[in-house]
């Protein structure tokens, strides 16, 4: 409800306040906030769970492939060889299969 009223609020400014528009913006902020932390949480335990160590700047990558999944409708990953990258995809996979 609170992304439909953001748009709205997008496309057509006149028609919606400033004020609405603005708290209308902040609870899809929010919102996401909360989706991104959840899925990074998800993205750390599966990657322990698969015995990996979820460093920082690789849960970044994951996180990065999650919200260009989110964007595309399709993604290509590249790479050098040993660089991480089906790791990515098979925790990310993993993460989000856990979250239902």
């Amino acid at each position: 409800a609170h992304l439909f009223k953001a748009l709205l609020a997008e496309m057509f400014p006149d028609v919606v306040s400033a004020e609405a528009r603005g708290a209308a913006f902040a609870a899809v902020a929010e919102e996401m906030g909360r989706d991104e932390r959840a899925v990074r949480e998800l993205v750390v335990r599966a990657a322990q769970a698969s015995g990996l160590s979820a460093q920082n700047a690789w849960v970044n990558k994951c996180m990065e492939l999650y919200h260009m999944s989110q964007r595309r409708r399709g993604v290509m990953i590249v790479g050098a060889a040993a660089s991480g990258k089906s790791a990515c995809v098979e925790t990310l996979v993993n993460a989000l299969s856990s979250r239902n």
